[in-house]
């Protein structure tokens, strides 16, 4: 399904302006970029303010920001997301032909995880606040937002929710008993990653599941649940975490999904989901693993009807 116009309008990819279809005809050549930025136009949604129904239970292919102004107000129960950290270098391969572990020795390892995580630093806070802002419209008025966050980044995450009237609760860690060895030998290995958690009214918190600290040890992601993400989160981090900050038939909201390890996640625990990704491809893969999860306990026929397998967006075959 693609998603049409009824006005005609268009909005820039990258700087989000709307724009007409009078100024993107003389503004652009045939290919329509934007009289501002210079980025591509698309043609606006049509679709506004659809029911939740609509939203749930599906891998949505497009840009966060855009995607989720079609969403109603006040549905989700909890909003819990891992966003570009933006520290790739380009160029900064490593070579580790004389590593010590075995398990690492020849393979090399690249600091550029993708065009995605190259957001220029001028523009990296920009690209939070606005799908957050819209995550906050989306959000109950109790809820809980969880979002893991470089440590550089924490701080001005922190006074950005309080702004938006949410309350400090955490920070939570996630160390890895599996951290990559040292690849300079010039500083400590990065063995740990930060989860900020905030929220407003009367939040869901599951106390009845017994003390947890606020830290979880987990290994990176490896066997049959390595996809080819570079940032993957493990499932059973994110099953901790969505434990303890929801219950059976909350809504979930993922709008940077990657591969769809929350969904999956908030799949089996009994949780409705939205996982939005602007990469084709990563959304496939997320389409494809929610089916094999799927398929594990419902019939072809139950499969087929199922609406949880559906993404938006003009994709190719």
């Amino acid at each position: 399904m693609t998603w049409k116009n009824s006005e005609a309008n268009y909005y820039c990819t990258h700087c989000h302006k709307d724009v007409l279809k009078e100024a993107a005809k003389e503004a652009a050549n045939k290919n329509k970029v934007c009289p501002d930025c210079g980025y591509k136009l698309r043609l606006k949604p049509r679709h506004r303010n659809r029911s939740p129904e609509y939203f749930l239970n599906r891998i949505i292919c497009g840009d966060a920001p855009i995607v989720m102004r079609e969403m109603p107000d006040n549905f989700a129960n909890i909003c819990f997301t891992d966003p570009p950290y933006n520290i790739s270098k380009v160029g900064a391969d490593i070579t580790r032909k004389n590593s010590p572990s075995y398990r690492f020795k020849g393979r090399n390892v690249s600091y550029d995880f993708g065009e995605w995580d190259r957001i220029p630093q001028s523009q990296y806070k920009g690209f939070m606040k606005k799908w957050i802002n819209e995550a906050v419209r989306i959000l109950k008025k109790d809820a809980n937002f969880v979002c893991f966050i470089a440590k550089e980044n924490i701080t001005w995450l922190h006074e950005y929710m309080l702004s938006k009237d949410f309350k400090y609760r955490n920070v939570l860690v996630w160390v890895k008993s599996n951290p990559v060895p040292h690849l300079r030998k010039v500083n400590f290995a990065s063995a740990v990653e930060f989860i900020y958690w905030c929220s407003r009214g009367k939040n869901i918190f599951n106390w009845q599941l017994g003390h947890s600290p606020n830290y979880f040890i987990a290994p990176l992601c490896q066997g049959k649940e390595r996809m080819k993400h570079p940032t993957q989160k493990p499932e059973v981090l994110v099953e901790w975490i969505l434990k303890y900050l929801s219950k059976e038939d909350d809504v979930v909201l993922d709008p940077l999904c990657g591969t769809g390890t929350t969904c999956r996640v908030a799949q089996k625990l009994g949780r409705k989901w939205i996982g939005i990704d602007i990469d084709p491809k990563y959304a496939r893969m997320a389409e494809a693993s929610i089916k094999s999860l799927l398929s594990s306990y419902l019939n072809r026929d139950e499969l087929d009807r199922n609406r949880s397998l559906e993404y938006e967006g003009a994709l190719p075959p």
